[in-house]
């Protein structure tokens, strides 16, 4: 029961990520002669990784074996997502060869997350070696981050590669490869996919998408069909547009002197 209770108070500090005090409830559990879990470990690891406290996340996993608590996939999961948080790709990866080393299984989760960890400082070939290792375990959320970490690199070819090979892409995948586009200014790739993306399926086109689309056009200078496509489906109706969307529309007609068209698709 008291382990049950100290749980339930970590989560809830999870959830706000208040890593101090899950800290300190984790460390008051042997003076109250209860045992720390695998399960205790990992949400207080996960609470230090939602407030980017990478070394705090460390410092906890490797305490785990000392304390005889073994660290499972989530213990590695929760500690690759604080570097990845912090940037730490070199740490991210020596923590997967850590895990491997243990004989655990190297899941999406973890593996999304190096690969983001890697895709920030544009360690494209060590983001592609980790979703080699999946083989054919890799999901949407696995390709999302290796398209993203290709773009980030500007070798939007790979990415289209990875977009195009996987299944059922979902719309966070759609607007990983257009930003991938936007990236490396390549305006007639994206005008290409966008059109693939309404013909396929007018659902998938949603602000994000059209948002990463309109700063390709800028980016290469082609403003005009930014603004065109912008003012075509503000009247149509069929995306929902938010604020980041509105924002690079209106910075493509200031860039080519439109923004009267602008003011017409109101």
């Amino acid at each position: 029961m008291a382990l049950a209770q100290r749980h339930a108070t970590i989560t809830a500090m999870l959830r706000h990520a208040k890593w101090r005090e899950a800290l300190q409830v984790l460390r008051e559990m042997p003076d109250e002669k209860v045992l720390p879990s695998v399960v205790t470990f990992n949400a207080t690891i996960s609470a230090c990784a939602r407030a980017s406290r990478w070394e705090v996340s460390l410092a906890l996993l490797e305490e785990m074996p000392k304390r005889q608590v073994q660290p499972d996939v989530r213990s590695f999961g929760a500690c690759v997502s604080a570097m990845e948080k912090s940037r730490r790709w070199r740490l991210a990866l020596q923590l997967l060869r850590d895990q491997r080393q243990r004989g655990l299984s190297l899941g999406s989760w973890v593996a999304s997350a190096a690969i983001s960890a890697c895709g920030h400082s544009t360690r494209w070939l060590e983001a592609l070696e980790v979703f080699e290792q999946l083989q054919s375990g890799a999901n949407l959320h696995v390709s999302c981050a290796l398209v993203a970490a290709l773009g980030s690199a500007q070798h939007w070819r790979r990415a289209l590669e990875v977009y195009g090979a996987t299944a059922r892409a979902d719309t966070a995948l759609h607007g990983a490869a257009m930003s991938a586009l936007a990236e490396a200014q390549q305006w007639q790739a994206a005008l290409q996919l966008l059109l693939q993306r309404k013909t396929a399926d007018a659902t998938s086109v949603t602000a994000p998408l059209v948002t990463s689309f309109i700063r390709a056009m800028s980016a290469a200078t082609q403003w005009l069909w930014a603004i065109d496509l912008f003012v075509q489906m503000r009247r149509a109706g069929t995306t929902r547009w938010d604020t980041p969307s509105m924002n690079a529309a209106i910075g493509a007609a200031a860039a080519g002197q439109a923004a009267f068209l602008v003011i017409i698709a109101r």
